[in-house]
């Protein structure tokens, strides 16, 4: 929501959870962007249209291993769990941000390690399927590293 809340652009908001999504709604609703935001509930590759563009994408998918969730008791287990290294849902996301990202967009993809991103990088680079590359990678200590991802062509 901080994206853009003092500038007049739309905003998609996606989750899963039905609480998630109740609490985003509330943050719009205590924030009043100056932009529409659409909030939905659901799978990102079942609740965006075929043909539904945007020119950013910011997704925080789960990125913690499925060995490791019990590191985290308080988390709900579908919010952390990431599949067996940690990037099931993330290379998810890739797929869905390769068919809703305009030509000359960027996302920005939230994993937990370094280790992760060079994977997911390696990942891309090898996908002859996908039109994206890994543009940037940010370490944030122990808060996580970002992903910036782009149009190869672009």
């Amino acid at each position: 929501l901080r994206a853009v809340a003092h500038r007049r652009r739309n905003l998609v908001m996606v989750d899963l959870d039905e609480h998630a999504r109740e609490l985003a709604r509330a943050n719009v609703l205590a924030n009043r962007p100056l932009g529409v935001v659409d909030v939905r509930q659901g799978r990102l590759d079942q609740v965006l249209r075929p043909g539904e563009l945007f020119s950013g994408i910011i997704a925080d998918p789960p990125w913690v291993p499925s060995h490791d969730v019990r590191r985290f008791p308080r988390d709900p287990m579908r919010a952390i769990d990431g599949g067996r290294d940690g990037l099931d849902v993330a290379r998810q996301c890739v797929r869905v941000i390769d068919a809703h990202l305009t030509s000359y967009g960027w996302a920005l993809l939230q994993l937990g390690t370094p280790a992760q991103a060079r994977d997911l990088a390696v990942g891309l680079a090898s996908a002859r399927d996908l039109d994206l590359d890994v543009v940037e990678i940010r370490t944030y200590g122990d808060r996580g590293v970002l992903v910036r991802l782009g149009r190869r062509d672009g």
